[in-house]
């Protein structure tokens, strides 16, 4: 039985060996299991991590809710920008290299404003590391979400976050790789992190920065 504040939770199966446990950016509990496994073996491995949960959604519940007033900071390709609003009539976001200009509603025209910058910049991107490594891809769709960075389709079909515009160029880069990777390498074996990197060395230095600025990421969701 699940102890208080633990029983609401999103349970995936998948074929994998392992249990684990991800707080997503709202709070919310995200459980990934083995096909198979007993719930009574899940449930208990949920109660053994109450602790490190209750941190972590006190945590995201401590932080700062995005305002879309001037002065506002946001990510643009890794580094952070302030906003400033403007007066124009057609609701728009331009990015001058100093600052985001907006006008209009912040979040549908900041959302908008990365997708469309982020297809710009991913597209050759992908291209070249598919030809450079022997990748290969069917399609790629370009989404916002709330868990993920990026997923691989059976059939290598490929789906990306663009929220990772707001990232550096170099996890933009590990994101397309792990995912490119998998159209060889269906699972999170040490094979597959083996491919991983051979195709990028430096992949770590990566995955870290995901694990630091994610939520401030995904923030642009609430």
């Amino acid at each position: 039985m699940l102890e208080n504040g633990l029983t609401d939770y999103q349970l995936i199966r998948s074929k994998r060996k392992s249990l684990s446990i991800q707080i997503d950016h709202s709070g919310a509990i995200v459980v990934r299991a083995p096909i198979r496994l007993d719930k009574s073996v899940i449930e208990s491995f949920i109660n053994s991590k109450k602790k490190w949960i209750e941190k972590k959604q006190n945590l995201i519940l401590s932080r700062k809710k995005i305002s879309y007033k001037d002065g506002e900071m946001f990510y643009y390709l890794g580094k952070s920008y302030p906003l400033e609003i403007t007066s124009n009539h057609k609701p728009s976001v331009d990015f001058n290299g100093e600052k985001f200009l907006l006008s209009g509603d912040g979040k549908s025209n900041l959302l908008a404003f990365y997708k469309d910058q982020f297809i710009k910049i991913v597209q050759p991107r992908i291209e070249y590391f598919s030809k450079k490594f022997d990748f290969k891809y069917r399609n790629v769709r370009y989404r916002k979400q709330k868990t993920v960075w990026g997923s691989c389709g059976p059939k290598n079909d490929i789906n990306l976050n663009y929220l990772l515009m707001m990232s550096p160029i170099s996890v933009i880069d590990y994101v397309l790789i792990h995912e490119l990777c998998h159209t060889k390498i269906k699972n999170h074996s040490s094979q597959f992190w083996n491919l991983v990197e051979k195709t990028m060395p430096n992949y770590k230095e990566q995955v870290k920065w995901l694990k630091h600025h994610g939520h401030e990421l995904h923030a642009l969701l609430d």
